[in-house]
């Protein structure tokens, strides 16, 4: 990282725990970010701001829920429940959170407002 325009933040969010890269000490600063990633960083961020998320969504039983890597798997639930993300209706009466997906500029938005909302940064 060292040289990168964003080393000084992503050094910030890692001395916070809030990112922790890919393994053996590598954040790979320009690859794309996966939806499970992008759930796990605002999930530390939220830990990190100690903020208690509410509960206003039943879980989802997401079809692809097998797929959630193990360090993803409790902030995607979490976060579902309190309403910060939704995953996508297949209109058959099933939802898939498609993990590995990379995260939309626009979802990513959307997680972020809901996260803003929740912590009282932003009104409705």
């Amino acid at each position: 990282m060292k040289g990168h325009w964003a080393s000084v933040e992503v050094g910030w969010a890692a001395s916070k725990g809030i990112v922790l890269g890919r393994g053996e000490n590598i954040f790979d600063p320009d690859s794309k970010v996966s939806r499970q990633e992008m759930a796990a960083m605002i999930g530390r961020f939220i830990e990190y701001e100690k903020v208690s998320l509410p509960i206003v969504n039943q879980q989802i039983s997401f079809v692809d829920a097998s797929q959630i890597a193990d360090y993803a798997k409790n902030y995607v639930n979490t976060m579902q429940m309190a309403g910060i993300i939704n995953g996508y209706d297949y209109k058959n009466g099933t939802f898939g959170f498609e993990p590995n997906g990379t995260s939309k500029r626009s979802e990513a938005v959307q997680m972020l407002y809901n996260m803003c909302l929740i912590m009282g940064k932003v009104k409705p």
